[in-house]
């Protein structure tokens, strides 16, 4: 069997993301010298929320939506879910700072991310009922 392809375009597309998120961590630790944590480094401790927020909500979603791609999910339902989640995983970091508890972005970001979290899920579980 192999991979799920559509999933895959995707994930390099977010994969690509996630170096940049995590670039940008080391070189604000390079800037500051602070290698563990943020060392009260509002700039750096931003760039580590971003990086980690990314980090703990995008895999799962991938792993749901490549799910679905190897069992049968309709190429336009994987594009949809695909598309949507790296729309809003690329505007979700504009939205974290400090100074705003809450942006559009941020709301969109995290919104969207669980949205399409949902989606997938019930899906896999709805696949597998009429199975």
């Amino acid at each position: 069997m192999n991979a799920p392809l559509i999933t895959g375009l995707y994930a390099g597309i977010l994969g690509l993301y996630f170096f940049i998120l995590t670039a940008n961590v080391s070189a604000r630790r390079g800037k500051s010298g602070i290698s563990l944590h943020d060392g009260g480094d509002a700039g750096l401790d931003l760039a580590i929320r971003r990086h980690g927020n990314f980090a703990e909500v995008v895999p799962l979603a991938l792993l749901l939506i490549g799910l679905l791609e190897m069992n049968g999910g309709p190429d336009i339902g994987i594009h949809v879910l695909g598309l949507g989640l790296t729309l809003v995983r690329l505007v979700h970091p504009i939205g974290i700072n400090a100074e705003t508890p809450m942006k559009l972005t941020r709301f969109l970001g995290g919104f969207g991310t669980g949205a399409v979290t949902v989606v997938a899920a019930v899906w896999l579980i709805y696949l597998f009922l009429s199975h």
